[in-house]
């Protein structure tokens, strides 16, 4: 991957989003990456001036124009990692944070799951709207289950919920999510 970021540079990217002001209106890491595995695999070209707003949260301020060239830059090459990531014939390494089986790692996955979510919404024309129903099924499901949202449109449709299924099926998601998401990235391309 030629645009692979150096482990200080995602260091000092995460910084920038954890910071006090930014912390919970910015995305986190976990959730950036998600996010942008969305935004690289739409149906049709997603902008920065759409997407960056969303991941860095709207009106979001920067220290001085030195700052603000650093983070940009720093988030467009992100971008492009990832887009060079999940174009690559081989699996990609999540950005999970605590150790496999963690009430952390779980959360996590969640958040991951969340910002794949989020940069789904942005796509013009929807993702919806541009695939069958088996396709979109396919592609969303597993990101519904994962971030939770599946459980609690089951909770609030009051229908029953077997909490040992839905553990099963989150360990046997999560373990295939990079190649979902690179499987979404090939689709897209094909149907544009």
């Amino acid at each position: 991957m030629k645009s692979a970021l150096a482990a200080t540079d995602l260091d000092r990217l995460e910084d920038f989003l954890v910071s006090p002001g930014r912390l919970g209106k910015a995305l986190a890491l976990d959730a950036l990456q998600g996010f942008l595995c969305a935004v690289v695999s739409s149906p049709s070209l997603i902008a920065p001036s759409r997407w960056v707003p969303v991941a860095l949260g709207e009106g979001i301020q920067f220290d001085d124009p030195v700052e603000a060239s650093e983070i940009m830059g720093l988030l467009a090459a992100f971008h492009q990692a990832i887009a060079e990531q999940v174009d690559a014939d081989a699996d990609f390494q999540l950005i999970i944070y605590g150790h496999d089986g963690t009430e952390e790692a779980r959360r996590s996955l969640e958040l991951w799951t969340e910002g794949y979510l989020i940069g789904v919404s942005l796509a013009d024309p929807s993702w919806q709207s541009q695939a069958s129903v088996d396709d979109f099924k396919r592609m969303i499901l597993p990101f519904y289950l994962l971030s939770g949202r599946m459980k609690e449109t089951l909770e609030e449709e009051g229908k029953r919920y077997d909490a040992r299924t839905e553990k099963r099926l989150r360990d046997e998601t999560s373990e295939s999510l990079p190649g979902v998401v690179m499987e979404n990235r090939r689709f897209w391309q094909q149907h544009r």
